[in-house]
């Protein structure tokens, strides 16, 4: 085992890659408290029918060979938490589940995964990528880069091993794979993830998934179907780095509108105000006053990115919340 971890973090040390700091250049966001992330260099893929200069092509290949704006959003503001996350000595999680959506690079997760994994609490990540050359020639390199050091061991590998796990397809499908416990996995490092039995996450992250209408409700299906529900299944809300029984948090970064094809901030609020998830087994009141009751997302702006030069980027935060019929 020692052998193998040594392999790895050998293979590891071979791969191209570029350092990206985690300080935002917006004026007043607070310097980097940590080292810059890596992200791999992709190579030329044989395998791939993607022509060059094409960001994606709807259904084919979703963009997650380039590392999108609003994902390094997520990680300036990951990174601005990052203190609260590990010295706040109320978080009553021994475990906490992540699921990554659209993840391309990953490198939110990645974040996570090298300054959390095995110091504050149990966490698992799921890479969600639509295609699988993705996650195979990007995320898992990526993984590898952020997380094993020439100073691993084998009980380091391990328990990454133990923590990652990586699912290619269509949105629509993981939730079916989710909900029904069929995940497959896409994953060199080994089988030994699992996912949360009741296909509900502590957190899910996500960025640039809104561009289009339909992206942006599917987008909003998934947090509503696998967000961890409130077990007060009250109004208050869950704050990441507060640690409370009140469910699971979504963060989606986003630009404010995507030209051309439609979707955006006020599209994905559109779609989460659509949506209500009907409590099956929960009803209020007598057999002659019964009131039905259904989950609905609230959806908070908490950072907006606006430099005068491009379009207005803003980070959303999205958690679950109780509605009764009166």
């Amino acid at each position: 085992e020692a052998d193998e971890a040594s392999n790895v973090v050998n293979l590891v040390s071979s791969f191209p890659y570029e350092s990206i700091p985690l300080s935002s250049e917006e004026e007043g966001e607070p310097k980097s408290i940590t080292a810059p992330l890596k992200r791999i260099l992709p190579s030329n893929h044989k395998n791939m029918v993607v022509p060059n200069n094409t960001d994606l092509i709807p259904g084919v290949y979703e963009g997650g060979l380039k590392v999108w704006e609003c994902s390094l959003d997520l990680c300036y503001y990951i990174t601005q938490q990052l203190l609260l996350l590990q010295n706040n000595k109320t978080f009553d999680k021994n475990d906490l589940s992540i699921l990554e959506l659209g993840c391309g690079h990953g490198l939110p997760s990645c974040l996570l995964l090298r300054e959390l994994l095995g110091k504050a609490f149990n966490m698992t990540v799921l890479f969600s990528d639509y295609n699988e050359f993705v996650l195979r020639d990007v995320t898992l390199p990526n993984v590898l880069l952020n997380t094993l050091l020439p100073s691993s061991t084998a009980q380091d590998s391990e328990k990454l091993t133990s923590s990652v796990g990586m699912v290619s397809g269509d949105w629509l499908q993981l939730s079916n794979h989710l909900s029904n416990n069929t995940l497959p996995q896409i994953s060199s490092l080994g089988d030994q993830y699992k996912p949360p039995q009741d296909g509900k996450f502590d957190v899910i992250l996500m960025a640039e998934t809104t561009y289009t209408t339909l992206a942006a409700r599917q987008t909003a299906f998934l947090i509503l179907h696998h967000l961890k529900l409130p077990l007060s299944r009250s109004l208050e809300h869950k704050n990441i780095d507060k640690g409370d029984d009140s469910g699971g948090v979504a963060f989606v970064a986003s630009k404010r509108y995507y030209f051309g094809v439609g979707g955006g901030v006020d599209v994905f609020r559109e779609e989460c105000q659509a949506l209500k998830l009907v409590v099956d087994d929960d009803t209020h009141g007598d057999d002659e006053n019964k009131r039905t009751s259904w989950w609905k997302l609230q959806v908070e702006t908490i950072q907006v990115y606006d430099n005068g030069k491009g379009n207005i980027r803003e980070l959303l935060k999205v958690t679950p919340y109780l509605v009764v019929d009166e």
